[in-house]
């Protein structure tokens, strides 16, 4: 038998294996959160590169050093991207900052390469739409995506 007994507060360091799709979502809820978030032992590969960049583009302040990245939280108000976001290959990318985008005040156009064109995104779209969010695909049910954001209202829907 194993007991866990609960502690008022905790002050840990982990370390844990370097995953991209782990590393995905650390950095958009770091993005999101409030404060300053130092995330270690993040793999370098393409698709984190193109997500570091994706963030940047909606201003996010975000450093990457060797294998940690620090990210200034924006406690969920995001800066409109001037220009598209491009994903390269990564299609968790592609979903995660399509549903991150509903955050902002203005459009954005989210590509990806022509790999990314090929796949379905219309189950996300509709869901998305199902919470007010005004959004479509350029082509027919795969990306490219344009959000007309203004904030998140929310309500339910199936996925």
């Amino acid at each position: 038998m194993i007991e866990i007994t609960p502690i008022k507060s905790l002050n840990a360091e982990l370390t844990l294996p370097g995953n991209k799709y782990v590393a995905n979502r650390v950095l958009i809820l770091a993005a999101l959160a409030n404060g300053t978030s130092v995330i270690k032992n993040v793999p370098n590969n393409d698709d984190l590169n193109h997500m570091i960049n994706a963030l940047k583009e909606f201003e996010v302040e975000i450093e990457k050093s060797q294998n940690t990245v620090t990210i200034k939280g924006t406690n969920g108000i995001i800066k409109t991207p001037k220009k598209e976001i491009n994903v390269g290959e990564s299609g968790t990318l592609m979903r995660f900052i399509t549903s991150f985008a509903t955050l902002i005040d203005g459009s954005v156009t989210i590509t990806g390469s022509k790999k990314i064109q090929e796949r379905p995104i219309k189950e996300l779209l509709n869901s998305l739409q199902d919470l007010s969010v005004d959004v479509k695909s350029n082509n027919n049910g795969f990306p490219p995506v344009t959000i007309q954001g203004k904030g998140l209202v929310g309500g339910s829907t199936k996925i």
